[in-house]
């Protein structure tokens, strides 16, 4: 079943529009260097595990402050991204842009011309957010980052294998989904039984 255009799922249903953005604001502070987020609480308790955190016996249902010290900002942003808009990137960083300029994507030696290196470098955010979303039990999200990596998975002449591996160190598996996505480009993967 497909799901509603945004404007039609928010703007044109009061009581949604009142639960997704005119709920409290709340901060997230993500990494190692504490970077912050802010966020409507309607919007991240459509997830289970921040809905657990913000309105159960936690600290952080007082504080309305949530901290993930081991998390990655920038892969956050993405996870963030998908939960208000239900698409995301894989979050590279535009710099040296000025007007008339599209700038610099921040992959080391990336020239504008799209290389294998620099595929494999967006393919491994898009396992570092498969992953963080199954931290979050983000299912919805988990599927879309499969379809975005088989556009720029091994079809696309990457070594896919530095990127299978933070899959099956990283994620659950529970249900042979990263399992039955690699299994076609990288042999030995084992069954997720």
């Amino acid at each position: 079943m497909a799901s509603l255009p945004l404007e039609i799922k928010y703007f044109n249903d009061a009581d949604a529009y009142k639960k997704n953005f005119q709920s409290l604001m709340v901060k997230i502070i993500v990494g190692p260097s504490s970077e912050t987020f802010y966020a409507h609480e309607g919007i991240l308790t459509k997830v289970d595990y921040f809905d657990r955190t913000l309105n159960g016996e936690f600290l952080e249902s007082k504080t309305r402050e949530v901290t993930l010290p081991d998390d990655d900002p920038q892969i956050f942003s993405s996870v963030l991204e998908f939960l208000y808009s239900e698409e995301y990137s894989a979050r590279f960083k535009m710099v040296g842009g000025t007007k008339g300029t599209k700038g610099v994507k921040s992959i080391p030696g990336y020239n504008g011309v799209e290389l294998p290196k620099h595929l494999c470098a967006a393919a491994m955010r898009h396992a570092k957010i498969y992953c963080l979303a199954d931290k979050f039990g983000m299912t919805n999200l988990q599927k879309l980052v499969l379809e975005k990596l088989r556009f720029c998975g091994p079809l696309r002449n990457i070594n896919f294998l530095e990127v299978a591996s933070y899959l099956v160190a990283n994620s659950s598996d529970y249900q042979g989904e990263v399992s039955a996505f690699l299994e076609p480009y990288i042999a030995g993967i084992p069954d997720s039984a």
